[in-house]
């Protein structure tokens, strides 16, 4: 069950975890939040292998209902940065029966949606009657409605699962509705690193994180790494932190990376 990773936050206690604009909070705050959100949740109803369509972004209050749902065995499908046709769009496809959004010192409270339309995905079914959690992530859409791809979340991560502790500080760059950046984050949880999360992804905002921050590793897409080199952003903040750039979702240009070797050597 993936509820190693919740024991291992438990074990990390006052190691810094999360650094935003909003505030800096620790894995004993991210612990708390996990809790406090499981009761909260098992009290409204929800019940194992229920589909729940999570509307929030990277927050303690996110990153904690996300953990929360896994521990109760519920399909978590989220939603972030999307308009409300799209979020309505996005219950559709999951077939999800419930809506839960998360907002800063607001209390999880979960939302009936109408009864599906259509019975469970034989997948659904099959991974609720396991036991397992999971997980819905969502196609982009770009040839029509977006798909839903449904994960086994133990399967997903037991990958981590012999992560040693690490005192790194991991800036988040994808969307918590995208495999990258909850790759990304379930690489922090299970290391025990500091999770950085700019305001925007504006390169200068990010240069500047690195450089507040102190940051180690840097996942990031090509595209955004050609327009951090244009920027000229790492001429104008100290990286000297940096010792990881990783990248993924589309292919790297050769040139683009001997480019990123010749700026950033280290």
């Amino acid at each position: 069950m993936s509820d190693w990773l919740i024991e291992r936050i438990h074990t990390f206690g006052d190691r810094p975890f999360l650094a935003q604009r909003s505030g800096t909070y620790t894995y004993s705050d991210l612990d708390e939040q996990i809790a406090q959100h499981t009761d909260a949740l098992q009290s409204q109803g929800l019940q194992a292998g229920d589909v729940v369509a999570l509307e929030t972004d990277y927050s303690l209050h996110g990153i904690a209902a996300l953990l929360a749902l896994f521990y109760l065995r519920a399909i978590a499908a989220p939603i972030a940065n999307a308009s409300k046709p799209e979020v309505q769009q996005r219950q559709q496809v999951a077939n999800a029966n419930w809506s839960l959004q998360i907002h800063a010192n607001t209390p999880a409270r979960l939302i009936p949606l109408s009864p599906p339309q259509q019975s469970a995905h034989a997948l659904v079914t099959k991974l609720a009657e396991s036991g397992h959690a999971g997980l819905i992530l969502f196609s982009s859409g770009s040839t029509g409605q977006p798909k839903a791809m449904i994960h086994n979340c133990d399967q997903l991560l037991k990958q981590f699962i012999k992560k040693r502790k690490r005192r790194l500080s991991i800036l988040i760059f994808l969307l918590f509705d995208h495999i990258g950046g909850l790759n990304t984050l379930f690489n922090g949880l299970a290391s025990g690193a500091r999770i950085v999360t700019p305001h925007s992804r504006d390169a200068n905002i990010v240069a500047e994180a690195i450089q507040h921050h102190r940051v180690n590793l840097l996942p990031a897409s090509p595209t955004f790494l050609n327009l951090f080199l244009l920027s000229d952003a790492h001429r104008h903040y100290d990286l000297s932190s940096l010792r990881f750039i990783t990248y993924g979702t589309e292919p790297m240009p050769e040139s683009l990376l001997l480019r990123l070797k010749a700026a950033l050597p280290d």
